[in-house]
């Protein structure tokens, strides 16, 4: 398994290869610290998808959010905008997801000064990612 710096020297060949431009706000130390567990493969994917992201939205610049939502889209996949939560799933959900915050917040004082990434969740179910130096 690659740790951190594996990850960013694999990143910043590929982003070059790729003739990729990168915003201000892009620091690919970050990106490889949101991305743990992730392959050489998956790293090339999360590149590909951020340039596809872009070119989507008719840019020419790869910014912070476009590798966000990339990496969202790895993790989890295509969001799907028609789904919705059946019975009891929606307190189940709600009580697992409170569980990350109660965690996160109980272990943030442990953390400090060490970057990490916090998942969260917006009203319409969909997650994003920050990461908290």
């Amino acid at each position: 398994m690659l740790d951190r710096i594996g990850r960013e020297s694999i990143l910043r060949p590929h982003a070059s290869k790729k003739e990729l431009s990168l915003a201000d706000d892009v620091d690919l130390s970050d990106i490889a610290t949101m991305t743990t567990g992730f392959t050489g493969a998956d790293l090339a994917n999360l590149l590909n998808e951020a340039a596809s992201l872009v070119g989507r939205q008719n840019k020419v610049i790869v910014e912070k959010m476009d590798f966000i939502q990339a990496t969202e889209r790895s993790i989890m996949g295509i969001e799907k905008k028609t789904a919705k939560l059946k019975g009891n799933e929606k307190p189940v959900v709600a009580r697992h997801e409170a569980g990350h915050a109660v965690v996160g917040t109980a272990v943030s004082n442990l953390l400090l000064g060490q970057a990490r990434v916090e998942v969260k969740a917006s009203s319409s179910f969909s997650l994003y990612f920050m990461i908290v130096q």
